[in-house]
């Protein structure tokens, strides 16, 4: 909690909601990408990175599945696939399969088709561990984080900005209105610490908060979160008692290291008021 609230708590999540919104649940897979390569979940992607992952075949959803505008057949380890460009920006969609009674799919940035192509023959995931059988595809990029602890990071922003949707394991606290809208989010910290949050949200390590090394990053005013929500200012992270922390608010950065400095353990008092408000 912060130790003096900037504004009325409105909403918040206990992390006790269902797995409804986990984007990449029951996929296992791995991220690469090269020095400074940025996803920036809402704002476009900056630099070359690749990713791939493997979910169970399910024929039904298979079925149901939409084909991408601008789709090409093509064929990869042997079995029929799409490969699918972004209308927004310059990044590629592969999804082939089954293989091994798993669908694949690899998503690349300011990667060509053939590169990508090429990246999509060399993947596995076998029981689990992800698999690169050759590394000369990377071409300069470098292991970034699993696809767990990706999604750890990108759900954690999706929190900080709908704490109304109460995924599992994540604890939001959101303060004032939406237009003017302060938030301190926590999980269990990912293996890789900050390292995926900075991917998806950018920014840069540069700070200190509580002792511990912290993110900032400022998201540009009105910048759509997903599609339903936003983060409006700047964004501080740290790693602290084994979770990770993110505060966000419509301040300068200075003035928000400065509130989430004041973050701490809630009180049995406060705690109650925030589950009240969780379950309202």
């Amino acid at each position: 909690m912060f130790d003096i609230p900037p504004a009325e708590l409105t909403a918040a999540s206990l992390g006790t909601g269902e797995d409804a919104l986990e984007t990449f649940a029951d996929s296992d897979g791995y991220f690469f990408a090269a020095p400074n390569a940025e996803f920036k979940l809402g704002q476009g992607s900056t630099g070359r990175w690749a990713a791939f992952f493997a979910t169970p075949y399910d024929e039904f959803a298979e079925a149901d599945a939409d084909i991408g505008q601008g789709a090409v057949d093509v064929t990869v380890q042997g079995a029929p696939g799409e490969l699918t460009p972004s209308l927004v920006d310059q990044s590629l969609h592969l999804g082939f399969g089954p293989l091994d009674g798993q669908i694949y799919s690899v998503f690349s940035s300011e990667i060509s088709q053939l590169d990508t192509l090429a990246f999509g023959e060399v993947v596995a995931v076998d029981d689990g561990t992800p698999i690169l059988d050759d590394i000369s595809v990377l071409d300069g990029m470098l292991p970034l984080c699993s696809l767990t602890d990706f999604n750890s990071a990108y759900s954690l922003v999706l929190m900080a900005s709908m704490p109304r949707y109460a995924l599992p394991g994540y604890v939001t606290a959101e303060y004032g209105t939406r237009a003017n809208r302060f938030s301190v989010t926590s999980q269990w910290a990912p293996h890789a610490g900050l390292t995926p949050l900075q991917f998806v949200l950018g920014g840069s390590v540069d700070a200190n908060m509580h002792g511990e090394p912290a993110l900032t990053a400022q998201i540009e005013t009105g910048t759509s979160v997903m599609v339903t929500g936003a983060i409006i200012g700047s964004v501080v992270a740290w790693v602290e008692g084994g979770r990770l922390v993110m505060v966000t608010g419509p301040m300068q950065l200075e003035d928000l290291l400065v509130l989430a400095e004041s973050v701490r353990p809630a009180t049995d008092t406060e705690w109650a008021k925030v589950t009240d408000i969780g379950f309202d």
